[in-house]
């Protein structure tokens, strides 16, 4: 009878599961969990930094939502490091040249001149001229 010490000892009633019940999220609850783009979750995914998705069924994908936690705690305690922001000398639309890179702040008067051209500041507007 339930209830009674010796339903609770038989074998076929386990008082645990053999399995430990583990939550799954699917992709709309991840990106309320994540506030990362889909294509940002894939790449970190795929350089194995992040929970890996797994199909429940053929059309069913989900993750495990304690690895997915596991990473966001993970990434709280690393230290944060300066960002790496791109060289903008090594882009190849609007390239940098190297003879206008100038430290300090240009005033919006007179006339500055370079290696292969002078700027000159005439109303209201900026005149280059090769040299």
């Amino acid at each position: 009878m339930p209830g009674l010490d010796a339903y609770d000892q038989l074998p076929q009633f386990p008082k645990r599961s053999v399995l430990p019940f583990r939550r799954t999220i699917r992709r709309q609850e991840l990106r309320q969990t994540v506030p990362l783009a889909e294509t940002t979750i894939y790449e970190i995914e795929r350089r194995g930094e992040f929970s890996r998705r797994f199909n429940l069924t053929p059309r069913c994908v989900v993750r495990d939502l304690v690895e997915v936690e596991a990473r966001i705690e993970e990434r709280k305690q690393t230290p944060r490091r300066g960002t790496l922001k791109p060289d903008v000398h090594l882009r190849k639309a609007r390239p940098v040249r190297a003879s206008c890179m100038k430290s300090e702040a240009i005033p919006l008067v007179g006339r500055y001149t370079f290696d292969d051209y002078s700027i000159q500041f005439i109303a209201n507007r900026w005149i280059v001229t090769p040299r």
